[in-house]
């Protein structure tokens, strides 16, 4: 098919310095704990940093007044992490709002652990700092296996406002799963909405009536907020155990579309995943591979925003997650059967988009034995060899195993009790990192850490697309399109990573409507993420394509250049680590 250039886009190369990673490490950081089991034992935080200078650390409750409030100041250095304990009394009880929001903030990056520990009952989860938390969530949890009158197994959720005068809004799912939530006097059922105004440090904690699942819950709110979800206690499947199941959620504007499951070490039962659809007619395949072996595929497709579906594995089963949407997943940990010395867990998988190239982190102590901790990791296969744990290469005996449909190769290493440094010899070289840790009816698991990126979506003035128009004869049939690779952090990276995807690929890109007859969107597509330098500050087509391009120092042959902005940006798919062509 003939076809010509009517305007033509060059690029001089440059260089860009990279400014602070949006990530888990952060300077602020606004939490709560949710209720678990009533027997008195004492909540958790673990503090770290790998920063080279002396941090100063306040963990405070601003809000909470009283006997059992918090006020602790302590310095970190680089290897050390901090123990603080926060009095039971501060877990969120019943469906509430309660001024028990806890605060931390730092002079330097920390990283932050929450510990919601009670006797025989314990998950832990990753802290996300405020300037990475969003305004639209939705809630996982887990619909209890077992009905046990002596025990509360409420599926559950908790908000966290930071700042005040914070609209919230949140949607209960229409799911047969859902019962009802009573607050304040009010029952509200699956589709209706909850309206409430939070001040900095409050805390919102709402439970299913009865036995049910919260997952697909919807929250909305005008101003960033900090989200949390699981259950109080629930047994998982068919084991005679029970546990707390708790993570913090990242917003979905940084959900993925590509994840990659490691089963937890030393089980002989499949556990669960729980994957959730950010839109409607999402279409996922899964693809397993266990050391039996058995290799497995499924397709299941999530028909609404918020629907969601429970997957059991195969035992010992490394599985490949792709979706044509983005989606969130959890790995939910079965319970304890026969000799099998597990509990139950949540642990959110990171997207593969969101993998780093270090982490850094400390592990959960116990006061009176040692958990077995475990580093569950993904990589490259050909970058396998330059992963780096505490400055020394991975054990000799370490099984990679590969992971169907990709390059990517997966595995676990012991890890002993204290800090830890996990990192790749090639800093353009990333990976992903599981937390896990198992003792005597208690089992934890989390992240070790992810970064933050908005790739679900944009954000108006700070998501364009600059793209030049080519003329096509026949619209069916679209030249082959430039992107620049792009890896967001404060500012643009990897400006030079120039991809060439295929025609099929354009489908990711603006389509043209039938006002441009043959006209097509094609050739150069370049993708803008909070430019470091605004050179102004309007928001308008043209003002904005002169900030652009006066940040990109790019000269075009014509002025004549179409914005779009666009609700799930595109990635350059062979730039997506372990994709096979």
């Amino acid at each position: 098919m003939d076809w010509k250039l009517e305007f033509i886009f060059i690029l001089i190369k440059f260089t860009v310095s990279l400014g602070d990673v949006l990530d888990n490490r952060g300077y602020e950081f606004i939490i709560a704990f949710m209720e678990n089991r009533p027997y008195p034992k004492n909540m958790e935080l673990f503090v770290a940093t790998f920063s080279g200078d002396i941090v100063n650390v306040t963990v405070s409750t601003p809000k909470y007044y009283g006997k059992y409030s918090v006020h602790r100041q302590f310095q970190l250095s680089r290897g050390r992490a901090e123990h603080v304990s926060i009095n039971t009394k501060l877990q969120m009880f019943g469906s509430t709002l309660s001024p028990k929001g806890i605060l931390i903030q730092a002079t330097d990056e920390i990283i932050v652990y929450g510990v919601n520990r009670r006797a025989d009952s314990v998950d832990a989860f990753l802290g996300l700092p405020t300037d990475v938390l969003g305004g639209e969530y939705y809630a996982v949890s887990f619909l209890p296996t077992e009905k046990r009158s002596h025990s509360k197994h409420y599926a559950q959720l908790l908000v966290v406002a930071n700042f005040e005068d914070t609209q919230v809004q949140i949607t209960f799912p229409e799911s047969d799963d859902f019962s009802n939530v009573t607050f304040d006097g009010n029952e509200y059922d699956g589709g209706e909405t909850l309206a409430i105004t939070m001040n900095r440090c409050e805390a919102l904690q709402l439970q299913i009536n009865g036995y049910g699942d919260m997952t697909g819950a919807y929250l909305q709110s005008d101003k960033p907020v900090a989200f949390f979800s699981g259950n109080a206690r629930t047994v998982v499947g068919n084991g005679y155990t029970s546990d707390h199941l708790v993570e913090q959620l990242i917003s979905t504007d940084r959900w993925g579309k590509q994840f990659v499951v490691v089963p937890v070490p030393g089980r002989d039962v499949g556990d669960y995943l729980k994957v959730v659809g950010y839109i409607g007619s999402t279409e996922i395949d899964i693809k397993c591979i266990s050391n039996n072996p058995i290799n497995t595929s499924v397709r299941i497709v999530l028909a609404k925003a918020g629907s969601y579906q429970l997957l059991e594995m195969e035992p010992r089963s490394y599985c490949y997650i792709v979706s044509n949407n983005s989606i969130f997943v959890v790995y939910i940990v079965k319970s304890r059967q026969q000799n099998d010395f597990h509990d139950p867990s949540m642990i959110m998988i990171p997207p593969m988009e969101q993998y780093a190239p270090e982490y850094v982190f400390t592990t959960i102590r116990l006061v009176n034995g040692m958990y077995k901790n475990y580093f569950l990791f993904v990589v490259e296969q050909e970058n396998k060899d330059g992963l780096r744990l505490d400055g020394m290469p991975f054990p000799a005996d370490t099984d990679y195993v590969s992971i169907p449909n990709t390059t990517l190769v997966a595995g676990y290493v012991m890890v002993g009790e204290g800090f830890h440094r996990f990192y790749h010899m090639s800093p353009i070289s990333v990976f992903g990192g599981i937390l896990y840790g198992q003792y005597s009816f208690e089992s934890y698991g989390l992240p070790v850490g992810l970064r933050m990126a908005e790739i679900n979506k944009a954000d108006g003035a700070w998501m364009v697309r600059l793209t030049v128009l080519t003329v096509v004869e026949d619209i069916q049939h679209i030249p082959e399109t430039v992107l620049l690779g792009a890896r967001k952090k404060s500012q643009f990276k990897n400006t030079n990573n120039i991809a060439f995807p295929k025609t099929r690929t354009i489908a990711e890109m603006p389509v043209p409507g039938p006002s441009y007859a043959s006209r097509a969107v094609g050739i150069t597509t370049v993708e803008v993420r909070n430019a470091a330098t605004k050179t102004c500050d309007s928001d308008t087509e043209t003002d904005m394509a002169c900030c652009i391009k006066a940040f990109f120092k790019t000269v075009i042959a014509t002025t004549t250049i179409a914005i779009k902005t666009e609700s799930e940006p595109s990635i350059p798919i062979n730039k997506l680590p372990g994709l096979k062509k």
